[in-house]
């Protein structure tokens, strides 16, 4: 099975997962008939359904983002700056906003970071593309951290 199959797989149980866990009708009662004044074992069902609902929605990001990197579809600015905010408590180097004038090795590094040890075939294997329409161009960095080309004529956001 290849790559971009087994992530869509993945992908559509975790909405599946998702959806099933956003209409937990235990869940809702309790949120709704307490108004407040949960018990103590309400409480602890509610912070569990809470943090479910959490590594669903990071484990689902995460694998949106490595399905655009296997499809060769590039990140934007905006897209780079929400894996610095996901990876900035753990490291300190980027708990400040990257400038554009920084090398375009270090925004294709924040986006590897914020995978955290999973996904790292797609890393190896696929690059990542960065499209920054303030530099002319669009990046390709190879896992290597090698610029392996930029294309200024392509605007379509993705190389093929």
């Amino acid at each position: 099975m290849k790559t971009i199959e087994r992530l869509r797989i993945k992908k559509t149980g975790l909405d599946a997962e998702y959806e099933s866990a956003v209409n937990d009708s235990r869940f809702r009662n309790i949120c709704f008939v307490s108004g407040g004044n949960l018990s103590k074992s309400s409480y602890r069902y509610r912070n569990k359904h809470r943090e479910k609902l959490c590594r669903i929605i990071d484990e689902r990001s995460l694998c949106v983002r490595a399905i655009k990197i296997v499809e060769n579809k590039a990140f934007t600015p905006a897209e780079v700056e929400r894996c610095r905010l996901e990876i900035m408590h753990s490291y300190r180097e980027y708990d400040r906003p990257l400038p554009m004038s920084s090398p375009v090795i270090d925004f294709a590094r924040i986006v590897r970071l914020s995978f955290r040890n999973e996904y790292k075939s797609v890393l190896k294997k696929h690059p990542i593309i960065l499209d920054f329409e303030d530099r002319n161009g669009i990046y390709i960095v190879a896992s290597d951290d090698k610029i392996v080309h930029k294309w200024p004529e392509l605007d379509d956001g993705a190389y093929k």
